[in-house]
């Protein structure tokens, strides 16, 4: 494209009407540049596949329209759930799912001496990402809750599982697996039992991402251990690892936080009672929208 150069052009390369009186001559409209814009708009038409067509005045309009569109133009992050309705103008998504945390496991009741007591950390929740360019709105939107620490219980509870994320049937991420329940241990040093199930993600069409595992607990000596603690994630870290000594009794497992992530293992010592697990965190949907 160029500005008119043909005879009559202003200095700036405009054009102008002229002044027959003062003997000023308009500007002419030669072949040049009227090919020149011409080609240009077909140039716009070509590239968005749109045919000219004589006489319809939008051909120029639906092509701007279609070379500009898979613009990003707003990103929705959900952490409770609903009926996920497209901001207008979004023609494709691309959607990540989370699903919740485990729940840290709690420990046995330890008053004997010679005796402890650690649970193992959450897994953390699965996670997928997908694009879709049709039959998504009105899907509901779910976000799975992080699970629940395990509850006081004198043999120790395992933590309560992760709740699954989704976009209706779409794309789903399965929420972490609880803790494993801490039980008595008089023989040193050992270890506490470790949870090797994970979450999986299903239907994402750019990854499909399983969950960590969430870490056992040590246990070198009837005063000295440490609990499992909680699997992190991405978007969050894992409740982390309680550490028992002499005389100190028994610890709640720490909580997770940000998105995703296991809850830690409760742990108690030689004269130690029962406490809870470490909750895990909550899930989340996040969809970027796209002209």
């Amino acid at each position: 494209m160029h500005r008119t150069d043909a005879p009559g052009a202003t200095v700036d390369n405009k054009f102008t009407d002229g002044d027959p009186v003062g003997g000023v001559q308009s500007t002419m409209v030669d072949a040049a540049w009227l090919n020149d814009v011409q080609e240009n708009i077909m140039a716009v038409l070509t590239a968005a596949g749109v045919p000219a067509t004589k006489g319809r005045a939008a051909d120029l309009l639906d092509s701007i329209r279609k070379v500009s569109s898979g613009r990003l133009i707003n990103i929705r992050l959900f952490t409770t759930g609903g009926v996920y309705t497209p901001t207008t103008g979004t023609n494709s998504i691309v959607v990540e799912v989370c699903g919740g945390g485990g729940g840290g496991g709690s420990n046995s009741h330890t008053p004997s001496a010679g005796f402890a007591s650690v649970g193992s950390g959450g897994s953390a929740g699965a996670t997928a990402k997908g694009l879709f360019t049709n039959s998504f709105a009105g899907q509901l939107v779910t976000v799975g809750a992080g699970g629940a620490g395990g509850v006081v219980s004198g043999s120790g509870s395992n933590g309560s599982n992760g709740g699954s994320s989704s976009l209706g049937a779409l794309i789903s991420a399965g929420g972490g697996i609880g803790g494993l329940a801490g039980i008595v241990v008089s023989v040193f040093p050992t270890s506490s039992p470790e949870q090797s199930s994970v979450a999986v993600g299903v239907g994402g069409t750019i990854f499909n991402g399983a969950g960590a595992s969430g870490d056992k607990g040590i246990l070198y000596a009837a005063n000295n251990v440490s609990s499992g603690k909680g699997a992190s994630t991405a978007y969050g870290a894992g409740g982390y690892s309680k550490s028992l000594a002499a005389g100190t009794g028994q610890q709640a497992g720490a909580n997770a936080s940000g998105f995703g992530a296991g809850g830690g293992g409760a742990a108690s010592v030689t004269g130690g009672s029962n406490t809870t697990g470490g909750n895990g965190s909550p899930g989340f949907v996040i969809i970027w929208e796209y002209s």
